[in-house]
């Protein structure tokens, strides 16, 4: 595997389990349950939302480094 791929990876995993445990928290502070599905969307969510701009971020670095 690519470094730039476990870089993506990796980047999209810690961001969407930060954010879906940050809103479960909230959750949890509100008096509302743990709902694993809404746990489960928002990982998913988030995971995908993040790994499309680091490998746009990624994408674009190395368009820059051969232009230069």
């Amino acid at each position: 595997m690519k470094k730039q791929t476990k870089a993506i990876l990796l980047s999209s995993f810690l961001g969407a389990i930060t954010y879906s445990g940050g809103m479960a928290g909230f959750d949890y502070y509100d008096g509302e349950d743990f709902r694993i599905g809404k746990f489960i969307f928002n990982f998913i969510f988030f995971a995908f939302i993040m790994g499309y701009i680091a490998k746009r971020s990624f994408k674009k670095q190395a368009e820059n480094k051969n232009n230069k």
